[in-house]
């Protein structure tokens, strides 16, 4: 499904629609999609948005997310129960700000892991108040500078689980 304008909308709910692909219309000021589970495989993004509120896909069959460059504010990421679902690449033009990201029971490999927890550290504080779950499924433990980055972004008051 391709929705190109969103002019006008706030929130748009698309869960339990049985669809294979979505195109997210972060335009014209939406803040809110939702595409949980639906059989998705895929979701694009644009690239000429800046700011969102939440994106749901709890429950997909993606295996990557890409969150585009020139995001600079967004509020909450979901993607539990994507047990395929092996990244999420988050864009350097991403600003402080308090966010949050549900990655539970995904498929998430070491290397993942460590990079991401390794990145969360290096993002410009505050991110305050802000979770990061990365437990259940068959997601790796943080090792080495990923469990080091985990431990400092939990003893900064920014709550990490993981497996």
């Amino acid at each position: 499904i391709n929705l190109p304008d969103a002019q006008g909308f706030k929130e748009i709910n698309l869960e339990n629609n049985n669809l294979s692909s979505v195109v997210v219309p972060l335009s014209g000021g939406l803040i809110s999609f939702n595409a949980a589970y639906n059989p998705l495989t895929s979701i694009t993004i644009p690239e000429n948005h800046s700011a969102f509120s939440t994106l749901s896909v709890n429950g997909t069959l993606i295996t990557s997310l890409t969150i585009p460059e020139g995001l600079s504010s967004m509020n909450a990421i979901y993607t539990y129960d994507c047990s395929l679902l092996t990244s999420v690449t988050i864009p350097s033009s991403l600003k402080a700000h308090q966010w949050s990201m549900d990655l539970q029971n995904c498929a998430f490999p070491e290397t993942w892991v460590n990079d991401f927890m390794v990145f969360l550290d290096t993002v410009p504080r505050p991110l305050s108040s802000s979770y990061f779950n990365l437990s259940g499924g068959t997601s790796a433990a943080p090792t080495g500078a990923g469990l080091t980055a985990k431990n400092h972004l939990n003893s900064s008051g920014i709550s990490v689980t993981t497996n």
